[in-house]
């Protein structure tokens, strides 16, 4: 004679198998969750580091436009050279020295800034270089960015690096 329906052990075996599939799921959707965030972390911090570079760049320009030229190029960035990093404003040619405490804000047109706005994880350090050639000319300014933050515990940081040569007249 066949038993027909389900024995209290094959009960428990399929509710096992089910709650181990259930959990699996969720664990993979909350890990899911946390990438996504240091993901979009590594995107902002990329662009912060490339704005890191242009604002240097925009102030080599700046000079140049306004018949600065020579040692007198890189006029702006000049606490900044070698061995001393700063920290720099989108929007002003003045730098400050760099602290690690001092997290970039972002406003409320989502600019970001040390001035106001909301408080973001976001630490930028920006590094300049500066060579001679054999007549002791200013020429070429290695700029070396690092944005650095913390996620859920860890310390992650970003470097770009750029070459930027003075413009010849």
């Amino acid at each position: 004679m066949k038993n027909k329906g389900l024995t209290l052990l094959e009960t428990i075996i399929a509710i096992f198998i089910l709650l181990v599939g259930v959990i699996g799921a969720f664990a993979a959707f909350g890990r899911t969750i946390s990438y996504n965030s240091i993901i979009s972390s590594r995107l902002v911090a990329a662009y912060l580091c490339q704005e890191g570079i242009e604002i240097v760049r925009n102030i080599r320009d700046t000079n140049w436009i306004n018949g600065r030229t020579g040692d007198n190029s890189w006029q702006g960035v000049d606490n900044c050279l070698t061995g001393t990093c700063c920290q720099f404003q989108y929007d002003d040619f003045t730098s400050s020295p760099y602290s690690p405490n001092d997290y970039l804000k972002i406003d409320d047109n989502g600019f970001y800034n040390y001035i106001s706005g909301t408080d973001t994880k976001f630490n930028r350090k920006v590094c300049v270089d500066i060579n001679t050639n054999s007549s002791g000319e200013k020429y070429l300014a290695k700029v070396t960015v690092t944005v650095s933050w913390q996620d859920e515990g860890k310390n992650y940081s970003i470097t770009a690096e750029e070459n930027l040569y003075e413009w010849v007249q």
